[in-house]
């Protein structure tokens, strides 16, 4: 609706296959099973809403109030099927998740953050292998920042897109700038002018934000002739420029995870925020992988906090929270 788009939705719950069909000879990729036919007959049962099967309600009533609109036949279906309208999201309080271990490197962490508070910055690298606990380890972190006021700018690798110019920092900018998924271009490079608007030498600069935050803006007269490295270089500067200016307003920390995963254009603009003489807090995540001599080598600024395994008795009470016991015994 947001987008001005008319249109009715069908939601089902249940088993569908997903997969090859065929033989040697000829195959087809396919998405079968009868939940498909019941969300496509949901979707014609009433325009412009959004209706959906009991099972769906049951999965996510504890998120979001339905409305039962009573029992509907359906066109193949023999017996009436109960159908829900959603109406709105439910706020719920999510009980916060026991933090077990790693004390050493949460430690040097919220030292950091401690620090912050006078005016110092830091870089850490966390580098650990799959199921280490680096994830529980950022959310901490993100708990203890947001309770010091912090405001928190995360971005994350993808492998899918290991070759894509800063895509690591798309989400974290758009997220910086205001920018909401259903906001229209207008809105966004609005909104994106608004930053630029805080110093005038950052006004012309638009289209360098432009590449990254994929605006189509147009280049002007000063960045057409930007190319190639100089290009690099000052969109690089500018991103510095704007969140150290931002830093001098609230305390910044940005957690970037899965460096194994970033290009390379990301991890430099990492390592120039990472050599800023600001307040900012900046936490890079990876996992131990042959590509960290390449990480290394563009983010020689970041402290390394290499993150141990949990101790047999450390595992015992990770266990014990995650099943509600207070111990195995």
């Amino acid at each position: 609706k947001s987008f001005g788009v008319d249109c009715s939705v069908g939601i089902a719950t249940g088993k569908a296959f997903l997969g090859a069909v065929g033989n040697d000879r000829r195959q087809e990729f396919a998405l079968l099973g009868e939940v498909l036919n019941r969300a496509s007959r949901l979707s014609h049962q009433q325009e412009s809403s959004i209706l959906v099967d009991e099972a769906t309600r049951n999965d996510c009533e504890a998120r979001i109030q339905f409305q039962s609109l009573g029992e509907a036949t359906l066109k193949g279906w023999a017996e009436a099927v109960e159908v829900f309208k959603p109406l709105k999201e439910v706020q719920t309080q999510v009980a916060r998740e026991i933090f077990v271990g790693h004390s050493k490197e949460l430690r040097i962490l919220l030292d950091a953050l401690q620090m912050q508070s006078i005016g110092d910055g830091a870089a850490f690298w966390l580098q650990a292998g799959p199921g280490m606990g680096k994830s529980s380890l950022v959310r901490e972190l993100i708990h203890h920042a947001e309770s010091l006021g912090a405001r928190i700018l995360l971005g994350m690798g993808e492998s899918i897109h290991h070759a894509t110019p800063y895509h690591a920092w798309r989400p974290l900018l758009r997220h910086f700038m205001g920018i909401q998924e259903t906001d229209s271009k207008a809105r966004q490079i609005e909104l994106v002018e608004n930053v630029l608007s805080k110093k005038f030498r950052w006004r012309s600069l638009s289209p360098l934000l432009s590449d990254i935050l994929r605006l189509g803006v147009q280049d002007n007269h000063l960045t057409e002739q930007m190319v190639g490295v100089m290009r690099v270089f000052n969109t690089s500067k500018l991103i510095c420029e704007i969140l150290e200016l931002q830093a001098k307003e609230e305390p910044l920390v940005i957690i970037l995870e899965d460096a194994h995963w970033m290009d390379s254009a990301s991890l430099e603009l990492i390592s120039a925020v990472s050599q800023l003489n600001s307040s900012i807090v900046l936490l890079l995540s990876s996992r131990v992988s042959n590509d960290d001599a390449n990480i290394k080598t563009e983010i020689q600024a970041l402290k390394s906090i290499p993150l141990q395994p949990l101790v047999e008795e450390e595992c015992e009470q990770l266990i014990a929270a995650r099943l509600g016991a207070t111990s195995l015994e």
